[in-house]
């Protein structure tokens, strides 16, 4: 996949993504993932995360604001189902009362993101944006 998703906070009061839970998480359900963070002032996203190891092979990006997150790439044998159980494990680290929507690079497919979303909304989604 090579087309940018974005889960965002709509609310632009309260609440970011949780990324010290994140980054546990993340050591321990993909091993291998490296984590970079830039000190440059200048970048709008200042953490990526990476995988290109076996399994699925990822690069995330987060926003300054902890508000954004971009999914630069996925890949994996299942990608369409693999690629919504990924979005779908990434939505849990944005505060779950707080609105976030999942978004394709052209802005033209938003959709609500609620914790309780399913798998298949998602595939459907992924489908209809070409991601």
């Amino acid at each position: 996949m090579s087309v940018t998703s974005f889960l965002h906070l709509s609310n632009p009061g309260g609440g970011e993504f949780d990324t010290e839970t994140f980054c546990g998480e993340m050591a321990r359900k993909y091993p291998g993932t490296d984590t970079e963070q830039s000190q440059s002032k200048s970048l709008a996203y200042d953490i990526t995360w990476s995988r290109y190891a076996d399994g699925p092979q990822f690069e995330v990006r987060l926003d300054r604001t902890r508000r954004t997150l971009a999914v630069e790439y996925f890949y994996s044998a299942d990608r369409i189902r693999d690629y919504a159980n990924f979005i779908l494990w990434i939505r849990q680290y944005f505060p779950m009362e707080q609105e976030v929507v999942l978004v394709d690079e052209n802005n033209e497919a938003p959709m609500p993101l609620s914790p309780e979303a399913a798998t298949e909304e998602i595939e459907v989604w992924i489908l209809r944006t070409g991601v």
